[in-house]
């Protein structure tokens, strides 16, 4: 995710619960709001920190056998497969796993 796009929904949830609150900033991109600030820093560490490991489309072999197509997943590292065919059901167990919601 951007700074950019991190930045404007910070900025949208401050305003979502704090509708007065004043988003001054100084030229260098600091709030002048040392509260403000300190929750900025903390909002961007936590987003910073996050990845989800997916699960490897190489699980899931036999699943071609099922969709009747010839497609075969004989590669030893995932990230070399063609298809790269994953369980949606194992996608969103693995985000739910970091303690995220999946959006339904």
């Amino acid at each position: 995710m951007s700074e950019q796009l991190m930045r404007e929904q910070f900025e949208a949830w401050v305003l979502r619960e704090y509708p007065n609150q004043i988003m001054a900033k100084f030229s260098d991109g600091d709030y002048q709001s040392w509260a403000l600030q300190h929750c900025w820093v903390g909002w961007r560490a936590s987003r910073e920190a996050f990845a989800v490991d997916l699960p490897s489309a190489s699980a899931y072999e036999g699943l071609t056998h099922h969709l009747g197509c010839a497609i075969e997943l004989t590669y030893e590292k995932p990230e070399h497969d063609p298809v790269a065919l994953v369980r949606l059901p194992d996608v969103v167990a693995a985000i739910e796993a970091c303690g995220l919601k999946v959006k339904p």
